[in-house]
C-alpha cells in the first residue's frame, strides 16, 4: 500500500486503486500483441503452462520461438 500513498499520492491506501491500473495494463498488452501479431494464450484453471509451452515449442526453431 506504500506504493499508492507514497508514489501515487493517495490519501487512503486501497486495493480499489489497483483496478484501473490493472485494466489499463491488460489493455496495453492486448493492443501490443495485436499490433505485433503475437498470440496471447489464455490458460484454463489447473492447466500446466510448462506442458503447453513444451507442446508449442516442439514445432518451432529455437531462433524464432517466442516464449513468456
Amino acid at each position: 500500500m506504500a506504493f499508492f500513498k507514497g508514489h501515487r499520492g493517495a490519501q487512503v491506501a486501497s486495493t480499489t486503486l489497483m483496478a484501473p491500473m490493472t485494466r489499463a495494463f491488460a489493455a496495453a498488452v492486448q493492443r501490443f500483441a495485436k499490433q505485433e501479431g503475437i498470440e496471447v494464450v489464455h490458460f484454463e484453471k489447473g492447466q500446466r503452462k510448462d506442458d503447453e509451452t513444451q507442446r508449442r515449442l516442439k514445432d518451432h526453431h529455437p531462433a524464432t520461438a517466442t516464449t513468456y
